[in-house]
C-alpha cells in the first residue's frame, strides 16, 4: 500500500503553477532588429540632412547678399560719375568701374548654379562690358574731361574760330555744345569754363534765326547777356555781323563774329 506524503504534494502544485505563470524570455527576430537599425538610421540622416540644408542656405543668404551690395555699389557710383571733381580723371573712372564689375562678375558666378540666374550674369556681364567700351573710347579720344548727367563734354585747351570749333568737335566724335536749358546744366558749365569765353554750337548765320547745330532753334532769352544778341557790324572784322554764340567771361551768352578765336565745348 503506497503512502503519499501531504506537504510534497503541496509543493509540487505550488511549483507547477509558478513555473507555469512566470513569462518566459522571448528572443528578437531579424525583423525587429533591422527595424531597430533602420529607425537609427534614419534619424542620423535626418539630422545630416537638415545640417546640409542649413548650411547651403547660409551660404545662398551670403552669396545673394553680394550680388545686392555688387549692383548697390555699381549704381551708387554710375548715379554720382556726373561730379567730375569726386571722381576724377576719365581713367580713374574706369578702372573704379572696372573694379565694381569684376566684384559683380565674382558675386554672380556663383549663382550660376541655376538657368535663369545664369542668363542674368551674362546679361549684366554683357551690359557692364558694353559701358566699360564706350567709357574707354571716350577717354581715349579725349572726352569726358568732365561729365554732367549722362553726357560727357570736352573744354578745348586751345582756341579757334566757331567753324574749326564745330569741326574739331566733330573729329572728337561730338558736336560743338548744346545745352538742355536746365539750370542745373548751365551751372555746371559755368563753373567749368570759369571767366573763359568758350564757343557753343549756336549760330544765325544761315537762316537769321538762332538755332543750334543740329538746325533745332534756340528760344531762350534768360541766358543772353543784357541787350544781346545785338549783331554789331563795327568790329572791323568783315561786313557780316555777330552770327556765333559763346559763353562770356561774365557767364552769360554773347553774339560774336565768327572769326573770332575762342576755346571751345564739344559734348557727347
Amino acid at each position: 500500500m503506497m503512502h503519499f506524503n501531504k506537504n510534497e504534494g503541496s509543493e509540487e502544485i505550488l511549483k507547477t503553477e509558478m513555473d507555469y505563470e512566470r513569462p518566459r524570455p522571448q528572443k528578437d527576430g531579424p525583423c525587429g532588429r533591422w527595424m531597430g537599425i533602420l529607425m537609427l538610421l534614419g534619424t542620423v540622416g535626418m539630422v545630416i540632412s537638415m545640417a546640409i540644408l542649413f548650411v547651403m542656405c547660409d551660404d545662398l543668404v551670403k552669396k545673394v547678399t553680394k550680388v545686392e551690395n555688387s549692383v548697390s555699389s555699381l549704381n551708387l557710383y554710375l548715379n554720382k560719375s556726373s561730379d567730375p571733381v569726386t571722381n576724377g580723371s576719365p581713367e580713374k573712372r574706369l578702372s573704379d568701374i572696372e573694379k565694381l564689375m569684376n566684384n559683380l562678375g565674382s558675386s554672380l558666378s556663383s549663382l550660376t548654379s541655376k538657368q535663369d540666374l545664369r542668363r542674368l550674369d551674362e546679361k549684366l556681364i554683357s551690359r557692364l562690358n558694353e559701358l566699360k567700351v564706350q567709357i574707354n573710347t571716350k577717354s581715349s579720344s579725349g572726352m569726358c574731361q568732365a561729365g554732367y548727367g549722362s553726357s560727357c563734354y570736352l573744354f578745348s585747351s586751345i582756341t579757334l574760330n566757331w567753324m574749326e570749333a564745330r569741326d574739331y568737335c566733330k573729329k572728337q566724335g561730338a558736336s560743338l555744345l548744346k545745352f538742355d536749358g536746365s539750370d542745373e546744366e548751365w551751372g555746371f558749365l559755368t563753373r567749368t569754363t570759369g571767366t573763359v569765353p568758350h564757343w557753343i554750337g549756336l549760330t544765325d548765320q544761315t537762316t537769321g534765326q538762332w538755332r543750334w547745330t543740329d538746325d533745332t532753334p534756340y528760344t531762350d532769352k534768360n541766358r543772353w547777356d543784357v541787350g544781346q544778341p545785338d549783331d554789331w557790324k563795327e568790329h572791323g572784322l568783315g561786313e557780316e555781323g555777330e552770327d556765333c554764340g559763346h559763353i562770356t567771361l561774365r557767364q552769360t551768352l554773347n553774339d560774336a563774329h565768327c572769326s573770332s578765336k575762342y576755346n571751345c565745348i564739344c559734348k557727347v
